[in-house]
């Protein structure tokens, strides 16, 4: 009888007493071995997680969450390793498959369905699409992947090596209020801006600044259905062509 591949689940945390407890129980059962990567939290995130049975160590000073992502594959006590948020649930279905995953081939990643929730709205259309539909990338091998990018990191895979779908969904619980919402969006705006510094000319950005947000707005809330999302799904929408603008704004503030 096939035995199960062992992971390391590996979280990067700032600031999640709230979370982190109920991160780290979810896949209590499944997994020996949880790295919580603090980034220089001033709340109990580094002594709950390590009272509730995690690792915890010291985020490397960089705004690059791919260098982030690739320190947690260099302590991981496995090669294997399921990078997931503080905010993020896994349901049945993934804790059941990752029970009894095993390593198949020259797979060298997953990619994990994840589903959106934001006022008690279930997303999976508009801005979200694509992450449910499509999955993102969560598992991975170590041995042959590592990961690039800024903010909009992804995993890169060695020739020859490919990815596939796992079962179950990532259950993702980001934003219990606008102004939680706003905050992280301005957090993440400045750290995108940074990443396309030096990249786009001043008229490009202008130019961006007025076509840009409204294209995606419409084409998130229209086009990839956020529409049939009600009320949340305006919502969502609307504030991530907001991100769009800051982006552009914060960008053409560093180029002037």
């Amino acid at each position: 009888m096939p035995t199960k591949t062992p992971f390391t689940l590996a979280i990067l945390a700032k600031n999640e007493e709230k979370n982190i407890e109920n991160c780290i129980k979810s896949f209590a059962d499944i997994t020996d071995d949880v790295l919580v990567l603090d980034d220089e939290s001033t709340d109990a995130t580094a002594p709950l997680a390590q009272a509730t049975g995690a690792r915890v160590a010291k985020a490397p000073k960089t705004i690059s969450f791919a260098a982030r992502r690739n320190e947690c594959l260099r302590l991981a006590k496995y090669d294997w390793v399921l990078f997931i948020d503080a905010d993020e649930r896994p349901d049945n279905k993934l804790v059941a498959w990752l029970s009894r995953f095993e390593r198949k081939g020259r797979i060298a990643a997953y990619r994990i369905s994840r589903v959106d929730r934001f006022w008690n709205t279930e997303l999976k259309r508009g801005e979200v699409a694509s992450a449910y539909s499509n999955g993102i990338t969560r598992l991975v091998d170590r041995k042959f992947a590592k990961f690039e990018g800024i903010v909009h990191e992804d995993a890169r895979l060695l020739q020859g090596f490919k990815s596939a779908k796992s079962g179950g969904v990532i259950e993702h619980f980001p934003h219990e209020t606008v102004s939680e919402f706003i905050r992280d969006i301005n957090c993440y705006s400045t750290l995108r801006a940074d990443e396309l510094l030096y990249k786009k000319s001043v008229s490009r950005i202008i130019f961006e600044m007025i076509v840009y947000p409204p294209s995606k707005f419409w084409y998130t809330y229209l086009i990839r259905g956020g529409f049939l999302d009600g009320a949340a799904g305006f919502a969502y929408s609307f504030l991530m062509a907001f991100h769009s603008f800051l982006v552009r704004a914060k960008l053409l503030a560093k180029t002037t």
